[in-house]
């Protein structure tokens, strides 16, 4: 082992690194009165990008116990009508060993939100889905884990999913 804290084990060669992360994440969908929930962060590159919640899972929790959690702890949001896991997705492949949860979460007021300006979180706005696909096509949205969760709701979703379940067999 190379370097390890509380979230990653990170082993390397010359000819190939290894990311392990210790605790899985979750990558929330949050939707309030049929529009997404987004928030504007501030990444390592210095730039801010609009994207969905995210966070590490604690120990012990499940997924639906971390989109909970990282919503209070990210916007102050308590108010959960519903949340429904609807996959996972893996970073990279290739490189990280981890799989992150999705989950989807029904949002029932937004009057009380507090951004964390310690994580670097700037702003939120509520975006149509069609605003939401016309961000990634022009590139506002580029993270993978909000493209990657938003396919995941959409092929969840009761307009979509019946079509997909009786293709894929």
């Amino acid at each position: 082992m190379d370097w390890s804290n509380n979230y990653f084990n990170i082993a390397g060669s010359n000819r190939s690194l290894r990311i392990i992360q210790k605790t899985g994440g979750v990558v929330i969908v949050p939707v309030y009165e049929n529009l997404f929930l987004l928030i504007a962060i501030k990444r390592v590159d210095g730039l801010l990008h609009w994207e969905f919640p995210r966070g590490f899972m604690e120990q012990g929790e499940n997924g639906e116990q971390a989109a909970t959690r990282e919503l209070y702890e990210e916007l102050n949001l308590t108010d959960i009508d519903s949340i429904q896991y609807i996959g996972t997705v893996m970073p990279d492949s290739g490189l990280i060993d981890a799989n992150i949860n999705i989950c989807s979460v029904k949002i029932t007021d937004i009057s009380h939100i507090r951004l964390q300006k310690s994580e670097q979180i700037i702003d939120y706005k509520l975006v149509t889905p069609s605003l939401l696909i016309n961000m990634i096509n022009n590139e506002r949205i580029t993270d993978g884990f909000t493209m990657s969760a938003f396919l995941k709701w959409q092929l969840r979703s009761s307009c979509c999913s019946q079509n997909y379940k009786n293709n894929i067999k």
